[in-house]
């Protein structure tokens, strides 16, 4: 998980200009804009019903390849890659704090995931409505794959302070309702990479629980929740009913993760006194691989940190990560 953070000036500007494929028509609002004016109606109608109005005019999917261009193509939470506009439909616009209800995370599943949860840390109730003035607020918006928005994120939105369901501002509800998930697009929310990182493919609390407990059990959460670490040992073969079907995603970052790890590895086998072509075609290809537009670039950027502090254990990681792929590859 990576940071796309959004203010919420920039966002409207971009809808604002936004027309998809087509240049805007001289005279006439642009797509985005019409969109605007659809959604506060849209709004105002939730307000009235104090619920849930579908629009069909302030339909999202309008402005969806303007999320899927922001966040690079990828998954807002696993860092998976799609086809970007071309592959629309693979996309879902995920809302942040869910539309229609929300449902008790942990009392379903939450609670065995993190068996040691902290006694008497709130986790936030079910609702029988959800945030019905925030389904046509582009704030509360990012792009996702089904998997993380479908099957996982869902109607689920666990929470350690206040629930704020009349709220209108997801700046303002952010320090009274306390996530216990990270929204990667949030301007005012804490970036992903200072509070996950990986430990060759497994992702990992980064704050001390003795320093920043609340940051420590955020990242817990969302790494449980949208299930980004496998289940068994990586020499263990495994059935993708065990890994929630997300066995493909493991063995994608993995791949990414050899990937850097031989670039790495070439560079010093290379030395100086190599031709300058040759070393920059590796220097380019860490830098790519790390870089917030590559899949999995928080896994890619941990490891190569590692390279350069501890060698040794980055040596021994690429071999577990080699011995997961060609486990796979026989299974």
């Amino acid at each position: 998980m990576r940071g796309y953070p959004i203010d919420q000036t920039t966002l409207l500007a971009k809808i604002q200009a936004f027309n998809g494929k087509t240049k805007p028509k001289a005279g006439k609002p642009t797509k985005g804009a019409q969109w605007l004016v659809d959604a506060a109606a849209a709004t105002a109608a939730c307000q009235a019903a104090q619920d849930y109005v579908e629009s069909n005019a302030a339909d999202w999917g309008k402005i969806k390849d303007l999320f899927i261009d922001h966040q690079h193509g990828k998954c807002a939470y696993c860092e998976k890659l799609m086809e970007g506009r071309a592959g629309r439909g693979d996309y879902d616009i995920e809302h942040f704090r869910p539309k229609s209800q929300v449902k008790d995370w942990f009392a379903s599943t939450g609670g065995q995931l993190l068996p040691d949860w902290p006694t008497g840390q709130k986790t936030g109730a079910a609702q029988s409505t959800g945030y019905y003035l925030l389904p046509y607020e582009p704030l509360n918006y990012a792009v996702a794959c089904k998997t993380c928005n479908s099957n996982l994120k869902s109607d689920y939105f666990p929470i350690g302070g206040t629930a704020e369901m009349t709220g209108t501002d997801p700046s303002v509800m952010h320090g009274l309702e306390q996530p216990w998930l990270i929204f990667p697009l949030g301007s005012w929310e804490t970036l992903p990479e200072t509070l996950i990182f990986f430990d060759g493919i497994t992702a990992m609390p980064r704050p001390d629980p003795g320093v920043d407990a609340i940051g420590y059990w955020r990242a817990r959460v969302t790494i449980a929740f949208f299930h980004l670490n496998r289940n068994k040992p990586l020499d263990k073969p495994t059935e993708t009913k065990d890994e929630e079907g997300r066995e493909n995603l493991y063995r994608a970052r993995a791949d990414q993760l050899n990937n850097l790890a031989k670039s790495l590895d070439a560079l010093e086998l290379l030395g100086e006194s190599a031709s300058p072509v040759r070393r920059a075609m590796h220097e380019n290809e860490i830098i790519r691989l790390c870089d917030v537009k590559s899949p999995h670039s928080l896994c890619c950027r941990s490891f190569a940190e590692l390279w350069i502090k501890d060698k040794d254990k980055a040596v021994q990681i690429w071999e577990g990560v080699l011995r997961y792929l060609q486990v796979g590859s026989a299974s």
